[in-house]
């Protein structure tokens, strides 16, 4: 799931920003969090103070983040050691518009989402084909090849999902 947020505004009245924590619930269940951030803002150091306070108050500051450091291609220079600093989340400096470091960023999401992961592979009689969406839905599709001998699966999944899947391909543990 992805969810996109209204940017995070540190001056409004309390009860707004209570209001506004309400609509962010469903982020403490992301197995990721982006944060962009705007390079080109004169505030844009205290406004990453007031988003990542915000996801403590929620409780979401335990989730595994990645600060998305974009228009690196126009902003003036702030030390993007400063800006993860003191064990904070990793930067991936960008330039959306030039495309510039999304390389770099995919690969540390995929590193991240793939944390407790396990490549596996499977064979699937034609008749189990809602085992495969099963694995579609629960896990990240690598290969997949239909054969004569069934639908030959290889996936990167969760522990619990790959066992799942062995018991009921009668596969065992």
């Amino acid at each position: 799931m992805v969810v996109d947020t209204v940017g995070f505004i540190n001056k409004i009245p309390h009860s707004l920003i209570e209001a506004f924590k309400g609509t962010l619930e469903e982020v403490s269940s992301a197995d990721l969090l982006l944060h962009l951030v705007d390079m080109t803002s004169p505030l844009c150091e205290e406004q990453i103070h007031v988003v990542e306070g915000v996801l403590r108050d929620i409780g979401a500051g335990e989730i595994p983040h990645l600060m998305v450091a974009n228009k690196i291609d126009v902003a003036r220079a702030v030390p993007l050691q400063r800006l993860a600093g003191n064990g904070g989340p990793e930067v991936c400096p960008i330039s959306a518009l030039k495309g510039e470091g999304i390389d770099r960023l995919l690969a540390a999401v995929g590193k991240i989402l793939n944390q407790g992961k396990e490549q596996t592979h499977f064979r699937f009689s034609l008749s189990q084909g809602s085992l495969v969406s099963l694995l579609r839905r629960g896990g990240r599709i690598v290969e997949e090849k239909y054969q004569e001998d069934g639908i030959h699966v290889t996936a990167v999944v969760t522990p619990k999902l790959a066992g799942q899947m062995r018991r009921w391909l009668g596969e065992g543990c």
